[in-house]
């Protein structure tokens, strides 16, 4: 074992909407192998779980593209990333009436457009 716990918990506290919410985050012992994943299902499974997470003024507007494209990926580790990046944008509002888009779409990386 790396001396980190298996278990992490954060807790984030919206005094305006009188909600407190502690997430739990399950850190793997090992890493886990990539798999072939379709981002939009992925996307589209963690909102319910992200609407429940973010306070009721921020509104979450998905556009996800419908496509079988797969990356290979850490399913929960993307959800992970999802859900910290949109709590982040969530906490950037300040507790304000707010929009939060998320969008997946095909995107075409030249060699020129990575060197970036």
């Amino acid at each position: 074992m790396n001396g980190m716990p298996d278990i992490l918990t954060s807790e984030v506290a919206y005094p305006s909407d009188g909600l407190t919410l502690t997430g739990f985050l399950a850190r793997p012992r090992d890493e886990q192998p990539r798999q072939a994943v379709i981002l939009s299902n992925v996307v589209s499974e963690s909102l319910p779980l992200l609407r429940a997470s973010l306070p009721t003024t921020i509104e979450i507007d998905a556009h996800l593209e419908t496509g079988e494209r797969t990356v290979m990926a850490d399913a929960t580790q993307l959800q992970q990333v999802l859900f910290n990046l949109c709590v982040n944008a969530s906490q950037a509002m300040e507790d304000k009436n707010g929009q939060l888009v998320i969008k997946v779409s095909e995107t075409i990386v030249t060699t020129a457009r990575a060197a970036m």
